[in-house]
């Protein structure tokens, strides 16, 4: 595919999905739609936590002929943007940037698709569901055994989100096989591979360096929920930086 038309078709989605409401960034949309328009076609792209589509509608707009797209929500909390509202604005939205019928919808939790999984190969996972501990874990441990060699694991809210940050640390750190290959802002990035003794410590080296970045993402959030405009000021947070 050549470049310009990569580009001018990211233009294009993110046109659809600008106003959209989502945490994913520009910069962050293009990185996800460059590795989703390189997922081979007997691959399957998987997208768990889709709220209104917005990170959907990127790799939709992106997967090549043949390339499902799976958007695993399961809809259920209103209290945290979820229920039947937030699913029909996610079906408006798809159906808006012509992309529908290029992405399965599964109304139901991670594991639950995970258990029903057919076994197809998985070239690339994005993941922006639950943010507790616990359940990025589970995410991980399933999703990620999923993904076939050469695979990417997309993992949000990385570096501001306690919960996802504790579980990355934890699982990812010192895995054998997925190793931190870099991130845009919050989005962290995670590549299958057989990995030698040397680049697993590069990788860890890479990701702790990672560490100033979330406790000063940490201070921000504290200081925006607390009014403590100077604070979050000093701290470097303007407007058009990643959100949290």
């Amino acid at each position: 595919m050549p470049a310009e038309g990569t580009t001018q078709q990211f233009h294009e989605a993110w046109s659809h999905v600008r106003d959209v409401d989502g945490w994913l960034t520009e910069a962050q949309a293009r990185t996800l739609f460059a590795a989703a328009a390189a997922v081979p076609q007997d691959r399957a792209i998987v997208e768990i936590g889709s709220h209104h589509g917005k990170s959907t509608i990127i790799l939709a707009s992106a997967a090549q002929h043949g390339v499902p797209v799976f958007a695993i929500d399961p809809f259920a909390d209103e209290r945290w943007g979820g229920g039947v509202p937030a699913r029909t604005r996610f079906h408006e939205n798809l159906q808006r940037a012509g992309v529908d019928a290029k992405v399965e919808a599964m109304r139901m939790t991670s594991t639950c698709a995970a258990d029903r999984w057919d076994g197809r190969p998985v070239g690339l996972v994005y993941l922006d569901g639950a943010h507790d501990e616990e359940s990025v874990l589970e995410d991980i441990d399933r999703w990620g055994s999923m993904l076939d060699n050469a695979g990417r694991l997309f993992i949000h809210d990385c570096f501001s989100s306690i919960g996802v940050t504790s579980a990355v640390i934890r699982r990812l750190a010192f895995s054998l096989t997925l190793a931190f290959s870099g991130n845009v802002g919050t989005l962290a990035i995670f590549e299958k591979r057989r990995i030698s003794t040397r680049r697993r410590v590069l990788a860890l080296i890479r990701l702790m360096l990672r560490t100033p970045y979330f406790a000063r993402n940490l201070l921000v959030k504290v200081a925006l929920r607390k009014r403590w405009t100077r604070l979050h000021r000093l701290a470097g947070h303007r407007d058009c930086c990643d959100p949290f």
